[in-house]
């Protein structure tokens, strides 16, 4: 009796201690499990992004207005799986366009767009001419998992803003813009007509309307600079760079190509991409192909290198309009 007694006394003392140490663990638990649960930014951040994933991809934040047939009419989107402060861990970004207004006809004009990264607001972009009724964000990451968010946001004629950022320090940076073609050479109609990350590069395609050749296409490949802490665009930070130029597109295909154009003008053509020293005259009716394009946004030049009968060199394009369709060749004429 006095064996059982004792084993019954020691089990009562054990269950009580064990209660009382559960007691204990719930009492901790809120301290931690539901802090974890009000607080998504941070359960996020214990995520790695989905967009990391060794290898160069594009990831499609958001659409508003009509894109291939669909008409997307949600004004904001919140997306917490890719990363975009370059930590590698999955990253809060809203994307919002303002002040839309239906036109009666299914079409919604909005004010502005605007980029939330973690709960604040980064980027506002206005709309060109408060119109503004198409919009896609996307994210591009290289295969080193920096990560770039390019815009296109545009209302009739696809005027608007086409621009690639980057977010540091804090801070949503402006990379380039369909703005960095020199201004006096162009229309009102520019834009950057293909973006695409590869390998640790960015491949992308201005596509400025230029009095002297209408539309030209001009293709670059920025890579990525680890000193930089960026793309390196040629000099430094500052874009001064020689790329492809095309003269055509190809619309069902997407591809550009290259003309023989007809010269409706006699024009100067340079030895150097500097303009400054004459090589020759390129004459009314002779034929001109296009080859490549050089751009320094800090001294706003613009240069066009082709060949034409067997010689070669650089072209200036005109700030004013040509004497054929507003171009200076035969084939090429300015869009309204």
């Amino acid at each position: 009796m006095r064996t059982f007694r004792i084993t019954r006394f020691a089990s009562i003392c054990l269950a009580a201690a064990l209660a009382l140490c559960l007691c204990f663990a719930f009492a901790a638990m809120p301290n931690t499990a539901f802090a974890n649960d009000n607080a998504p930014a941070q359960v996020s951040k214990q995520v790695k992004g989905k967009n990391i994933t060794g290898k160069a991809n594009t990831k499609t934040l958001f659409r508003f207005g009509w894109h291939n047939q669909k008409n997307y009419t949600a004004t904001s989107k919140t997306i917490k799986k890719y990363d975009i402060t370059g930590d590698k861990k999955a990253d809060k970004i809203k994307i919002k366009v303002s002040g839309a207004k239906d036109d009666g006809y299914g079409t919604f004009f909005t004010k502005a767009l605007v980029v939330y990264v973690n709960g604040k607001k980064l980027k506002t972009i206005p709309s060109k001419n408060g119109e503004g009724f198409t919009a896609s964000v996307q994210l591009l990451t290289l295969k080193n998992g920096k990560s770039f968010l390019y815009v296109e946001y545009y209302g009739n004629n696809e005027d608007g803003t086409y621009a690639l950022y980057q977010y540091r320090s804090g801070k949503i940076k402006t990379i380039l813009t369909d703005s960095d073609i020199p201004a006096a050479c162009c229309t009102h109609h520019h834009k950057i007509d293909s973006i695409k990350p590869l390998s640790n590069k960015i491949v992308m395609t201005y596509a400025p309307q230029t009095y002297f050749a209408a539309f030209t296409y001009i293709k670059y490949s920025f890579p990525y600079s680890s000193k930089l802490k960026t793309l390196n665009l040629g000099n430094g930070k500052k874009l001064a760079k020689v790329g492809t130029v095309y003269t055509g597109k190809n619309y069902s295909t997407g591809k550009y190509f290259q003309e023989e154009l007809t010269a409706s003008i006699e024009m100067p053509a340079y030895t150097t991409k500097g303009l400054s020293t004459k090589a020759f005259t390129v004459k009314e009716g002779q034929t001109v192909t296009f080859k490549k394009a050089y751009v320094n946004k800090s001294k706003k030049l613009l240069a066009y290198y082709v060949t034409c009968e067997g010689k070669s060199g650089w072209l200036r394009p005109y700030t004013v309009t040509g004497p054929t369709g507003g171009t200076c060749f035969e084939e090429k004429q300015l869009a309204g």
